[in-house]
């Protein structure tokens, strides 16, 4: 079993990460027995396989995400405090998953967490891209001027997908009406023309027949089809 953990060093360093332990007790003395104080410790909860599902509708929009960040540099190159940044920023933020974010993030730099491993606990917001570009930038000391650079590259990312968006919409919508065309003519049409083949005794081209059955199957089996898709779409 995985746990993740807070903990502190002999020298006061926080570290975190995971432990496979078979209890949470010995996971603890694990850690103890590496001279680390803990500070925190839980179970990693596995993915579940609706997760996938709620996951999709929990997503920060690269706009969001653009903006958030261009507010922060802002902030921090006006002196304000890292802290008191955050908070700022918590009640500027209207995307209610971002809100949650920022406010973990501010608890786990008010514990001692340098601001690159907050953001790496917020993995699912932030790319490792982004967190390494802070963490490069805690070193050198220009945190605020490399905000602005994930600014400028998130707002490019934003203005290119919307370009590619706009591209293929027209070609995706003609595709889906070719298949809804396809997928009545198959269902309905054809069903109705194929009791007159029956009747007139005649042969039936190869072709015909395969889409007479894909057709009986389609109707037949439609449950089935959908099924197997979301099951494609869930691994």
């Amino acid at each position: 079993m995985k746990f993740s953990y807070k903990a502190r060093t002999e020298d006061g360093q926080l570290q975190v990460g995971n432990v496979e332990a078979s209890s949470r007790d010995s996971a603890i003395n694990i850690l103890n027995g590496h001279d680390l104080y803990v500070l925190n410790i839980k179970p990693v909860v596995k993915e579940k396989w609706y997760d996938k599902f709620s996951n999709f509708f929990k997503r920060v929009k690269v706009k969001d995400l653009m903006v958030f960040t261009r507010q922060f540099a802002t902030l921090l190159a006006s002196q304000v405090p890292l802290v008191d940044s955050l908070n700022n920023l918590y009640k500027q933020t209207n995307n209610p998953i971002l809100k949650e974010a920022i406010v973990d993030i501010s608890n786990d730099v008010d514990a001692g967490f340098s601001l690159s491993q907050a953001l790496e606990r917020q993995g699912s917001i932030f790319s490792d891209f982004y967190i390494n570009m802070v963490k490069s930038a805690e070193v050198t000391g220009r945190l605020s001027e490399v905000l602005e650079f994930l600014a400028d590259y998130l707002e490019d990312k934003a203005s290119l997908t919307s370009k590619v968006k706009n591209a293929v919409t027209y070609p995706v919508f003609i595709i889906v009406l070719f298949f809804i065309v396809i997928i009545l003519m198959v269902t309905i049409v054809l069903p109705q023309i194929t009791p007159l083949f029956e009747d007139s005794s005649m042969n039936v081209p190869v072709i015909t027949q395969i889409v007479i059955f894909i057709g009986e199957f389609l109707v037949d089996y439609w449950w089935a089809l959908l099924i197997a898709f979301m099951a494609v779409g869930i691994v």
